[in-house]
């Protein structure tokens, strides 16, 4: 069967999660080290909230014999910069993030940011 894209749906959630977090290398899980919620919580909230770029709607997963082995997330880069941040997490936490916003150029069309194959 080979490998084939699909857009992304709710019942891929808890595969983007992992997807994620292993695309992000560690990343993540400093961004929200010593939180109440777990990592997984968080990015959940994320993906399922629909006025944040992050939401599943923005992905596609690669699908190999079934099975998801990667994502693509792919969205305007503008839309990024008005993201608001999940409001269960400290404002602080993101400060790790200000590093990268001098990577990107305003007025990209597209921004991917997660794409790892976990075979």
């Amino acid at each position: 069967m080979g490998m084939q894209t699909k857009k992304a749906s709710m019942a891929d959630v808890a595969h983007l999660i992992r997807v994620r977090m292993m695309a992000e290398g560690g990343f993540t899980e400093a961004l929200f080290e010593g939180l109440d919620q777990s990592v997984e919580e968080i990015i959940e909230t994320e993906l399922s909230n629909p006025n944040l770029t992050a939401h599943y709607q923005n992905y596609w997963v690669a699908l190999s014999h079934v099975e998801i082995v990667g994502g693509l997330h792919i969205f305007p880069w503008d839309d990024f910069r008005n993201d608001s941040h999940n409001p269960q997490v400290p404002e602080e936490c993101y400060l790790i993030m200000k590093t990268f916003d001098e990577f990107e150029a305003p007025g990209d069309l597209l921004h991917p940011r997660t794409f790892r194959h976990i075979k």
